[in-house]
């Protein structure tokens, strides 16, 4: 896995890992200790070997993962830059979000 650009400071750098998926490559930017998470979302996204196209929106446990070009036989795979709210009885809700680059995989956001 290669260093990728948009690591967060302070944060376990973005590492790229790529695979050959039908007739394009496919990659993912994750911190380095999701490299079995990687693997098998790899393993999801090669069941979809006949479709891979810009946009393409695939299923992995409860999250939707997309693929975007990055060329003519390539796409990079991205996420949604989830945001969490804490609720108390005696407080409007707190709306906190993790920035661009702040969580463990790539993401669109």
């Amino acid at each position: 896995m290669m260093p990728a650009a948009g690591s967060a400071p302070g944060r376990a750098p973005l590492r790229e890992l790529s695979r050959r998926i039908g007739w394009a490559t496919v990659t993912v930017e994750a911190r380095e200790q999701l490299g079995t998470q990687v693997d098998a979302l790899l393993d999801i996204i090669t069941a979809y070997a006949d479709e891979l196209r810009d946009g393409l929106s695939v299923q992995a446990g409860w999250a939707p993962f997309m693929l975007v070009a990055r060329g003519e036989d390539r796409f990079g795979v991205v996420a949604p830059d989830f945001v969490w709210a804490e609720v108390s009885p005696a407080q409007p809700p707190r709306v906190a979000s993790a920035g661009p680059g702040d969580g463990l995989l790539g993401s669109c956001g």
